[in-house]
């Protein structure tokens, strides 16, 4: 009865169209009344943040806000761009484009790795089920009888190292690789089976997302239980987003969809996933807060450190790398890889310069999304391209400090 009455009156309001009836009768029985409730709210006046933050002044918090407000106006590179900067808990400023909000997902790209697989690796970690020193062939049992892939170790594999050859979506591909782009349901069966090794195993950094697809299907295995396998997103919204006051609206992973393969049930964690702005904040304030929210653990502090921290894969860096060091899901300033930065920065990031920066020294959460800052690729000024664009203007918004 009471969602016959929320439908009456939403047509009565004129917010939908009698001929939406139907459409929404599907969306609640999917999602229930939170479902209909957030997908109209914002066509109400006055229509109030999904994800609520306390807030105050730049000032107050150590920052100018003409000063951050001159930021926004040289990084808004479009029109659904958003620029978020929380300081000891608090919301200081917030800015969106013009075909942006506070309640509008943005496809998040390899963000991902950070805001996703990052915390669905911590809880696996945090419970027992698996560590980053564990052959991933303890879970993938597809590659126990390949003599090199058989060593291929968590870390590994969360820190890029693990030699799996990866997929350029923006360059022409063949053989396994278009398979890959065109039938994405097929990517974690090609991630397991085909996809070949460039290099021994954790010798040396090589990007792969299709080592975080293999990432996936581990921590699936590794999470279920004899005759109850585990539906990641339903633990990632009982255990970390709605505790964190994250309604489903604000957040999505997989592409939107689930791929059903060999018997489990596996979303994509690493990319294809779309956040609120707001959310993405409130994850990372999680992370520095190192997983504790209201007084309720969420995730295990060590856990968090080692993802904040260099995972030790490969042992050393190349002298001639282009990439920064690499955490668990996020890169790391630890090297001073960008000047402007305090050394414990890090900084989960995706195509199109899609932006999550932590320094735990300052207490400070930054979110950046647009277009990109400068060129889009990952072989070069996708890195460099932050330090004068947004780091440097971002580091000397700070009032000065006194003494």
């Amino acid at each position: 009865m009471v969602a016959i009455a929320l439908l009456a009156a939403l047509v009565g309001a004129g917010i939908i169209a009698r001929d939406r009836i139907a459409p929404l009768r599907d969306l609640l029985a999917a999602e229930g009344l939170s479902g209909v409730y957030y997908r109209f709210k914002d066509r109400l006046p006055g229509a109030p943040a999904n994800v609520r933050w306390e807030t105050a002044a730049p000032e107050q918090q150590g920052f100018s806000a003409p000063a951050l407000e001159a930021l926004w106006r040289r990084i808004d590179t479009g029109g659904a761009g958003a620029f978020l900067v929380a300081r000891a808990g608090k919301l200081i400023f917030e800015r969106y484009g013009e075909e942006a909000g506070p309640n509008q997902r943005r496809d998040i790209a390899a963000l991902g790795k950070a805001t996703t697989a990052a915390p669905v690796l911590m809880l696996a970690l945090g419970d027992g089920r698996l560590s980053l020193d564990d052959p991933a062939s303890r879970y993938v049992e597809q590659w126990r009888d390949d003599p090199v892939k058989r060593s291929i170790t968590i870390r590994q594999l969360a820190a890029h190292s693990s030699g799996l050859d990866d997929v350029n979506f923006l360059r022409e591909q063949s053989a396994w690789k278009r398979a890959y782009l065109e039938q994405p349901d097929q990517r974690f069966r090609l991630a397991v089976t085909t996809a070949p090794l460039l290099f021994e195993p954790g010798t040396r950094y090589s990007y792969s997302g299709v080592g975080y697809y293999v990432l996936a299907y581990a921590a699936a295995v590794a999470l279920s239980r004899e005759g109850d396998r585990v539906d990641l997103k339903s633990l990632l919204a009982e255990r970390i987003m709605e505790p964190l006051g994250i309604p489903q609206h604000d957040w999505a992973i997989g592409y939107g969809h689930a791929c059903e393969w060999d018997g489990y049930r596996l979303y994509a964690l690493g990319s294809g996933g779309s956040y609120t702005p707001r959310a993405l904040a409130r994850i990372g304030q999680l992370l520095l807060n190192r997983g504790e929210w209201q007084s309720r653990r969420l995730l295990d502090a060590a856990g968090v450190d080692a993802m904040l921290s260099g995972l030790g894969s490969p042992p050393a860096r190349e002298a001639a790398a282009t990439d920064p060091p690499t955490g668990n899901g996020v890169w790391l300033n630890s090297d001073g890889f960008w000047p402007s930065l305090p050394r414990d920065a890090a900084l989960g990031a995706g195509g199109g310069h899609q932006l999550l920066l932590l320094v735990p020294s300052l207490d400070l959460v930054v979110v950046r999304l647009g277009r990109a800052l400068g060129k889009d690729d990952w072989e070069g000024d996708f890195w460099r391209a932050l330090e004068p664009a947004l780091f440097q203007p971002l580091m000397a918004a700070r009032s000065p400090q006194p003494g």
